[in-house]
């Protein structure tokens, strides 16, 4: 959501009124924005679908490494197992259910358990106030883990309409590091809460805030570490990789809740198989068709979603290797180097935007250095 372009008056109610006045500046959101950015998804799959968008594998190989910091030899050498490894995970919690229908054996049966159980809600508004009553509760535990000012904020907030498509769960908007107190919103699709189920509004208000990526929007904005650190390049993997660690590091936050566990493996699994579409479509070169059955055999989706994922695919070649390839990095590392759930999760989010090399640098550090780390090098914006 980029709102440079809305007006300077309504930027700074932006940041300083309540959720309502979101609603009331979707339209001018839309208007401004929407030009360029209008899709439909059942439009997708009037498209030539025995087509195909393999890229040099050179050419490939370099935009994985050099813009996004992923290792191609990386993917292909664990991929598949990582693969199956996530599959068994997420029947293997099912089984655990002892579901008066049995457990499921495709996860299409899965899906619909989730749907079942732990379903949408009846109406965008019943969402909304669910998802603002969840981030009360991850927001508490999140100040527990994370230095945070007393005063930061993240609003639940609708989706602007020409993002219907694009973000069919939801996202997040970080604020102005100029305002204070600092405030950020996290957005649901509106449009689609019919298939936002229970365990994705609790992930939202997990992997989009909190300790997720408004924690990483307030820490970049109140850190003293230099610029190059706070938006430093080829940091996809350490921000996505860090959200989807924070789905299963604090699954406890909704303990009560016996589907939510089987919903983050889903979603894991989710993750580890967009790694394994983007390397058929752009290394190996299987037909689009071919991506959209893999969408819908691995993960149970109806057609016009899965046409939907290998849109996003093409929209962002290699950008969705990120999420699994940093989390099954910074996951390792947290295991090798012995560091708690409390310091692992404070270093992540001081690390600010780095790459997974500099991140691996700074996890082998003592905490003396990691102390001169954040401290020595100051930012040239920040006062004395």
């Amino acid at each position: 959501m980029n709102i440079s372009r809305i007006s300077q008056k309504n930027r700074l109610h932006l940041y300083h009124s309540p959720s309502g006045f979101f609603i009331d500046q979707l339209q001018e959101m839309a208007d401004l924005l929407g030009s360029d950015c209008q899709s439909d998804s059942e439009e997708l799959l009037k498209d030539d679908l025995s087509k195909t968008i393999k890229m040099d594998p050179e050419a490939y190989r370099s935009l994985l490494k050099n813009r996004l910091g992923v290792s191609l030899d990386e993917l292909l050498a664990w991929h598949k197992e990582e693969i199956e490894k996530t599959r068994a995970e997420v029947f293997e919690i099912a089984s655990k259910l002892e579901l008066p229908e049995g457990t499921p054996k495709t996860m299409k049966e899965v899906s619909d358990v989730l749907f079942r159980y732990a379903g949408p809600c009846d109406s965008a508004e019943e969402m909304y106030t669910r998802a603002r009553n969840y981030l009360k509760r991850t927001r508490a535990v999140a100040h527990e883990y994370v230095r945070l000012p007393e005063d930061e904020t993240c609003l639940c907030v609708p989706l602007p309409p020409c993002y219907k498509d694009s973000y069919p769960w939801g996202g997040y908007e970080g604020g102005d590091f100029r305002v204070k107190p600092l405030r950020g919103q996290m957005f649901l699709n509106q449009y689609n809460y019919q298939n936002i189920t229970d365990g994705w509004i609790k992930m939202n208000t997990m992997h989009e805030t909190y300790p997720g990526h408004h924690v990483q929007f307030i820490r970049a904005a109140i850190d003293p570490t230099p610029e190059t650190v706070k938006i430093g390049a080829k940091s996809v993997p350490l921000e996505e990789g860090t959200c989807i660690r924070t789905e299963r590091a604090f699954t406890f936050i909704f303990a009560e809740d016996p589907f939510f566990p089987l919903f983050v493996a889903f979603r894991r699994h989710h993750a580890s198989v967009r790694i394994l579409v983007d390397l058929q479509l752009y290394y190996f070169g299987v037909t689009l068709e071919d991506a959209v059955k893999i969408y819908e055999e691995e993960l149970g989706f109806d057609r016009v979603t899965a046409r939907a994922q290998i849109q996003a695919h093409q929209n962002a070649p290699g950008y969705f290797t990120c999420y699994y390839y940093g989390m099954k990095k910074i996951c390792d590392w947290e295991k090798e180097y012995g560091y708690t759930k409390w310091d692992y999760t404070e270093l992540l989010f001081s690390a600010g935007r780095i790459s997974m090399e500099s991140l691996e640098m700074l996890v082998k550090m003592t905490k003396e250095e990691q102390g001169r780390f954040f401290t020595e090098f100051r930012s040239l914006l920040m006062d004395e």
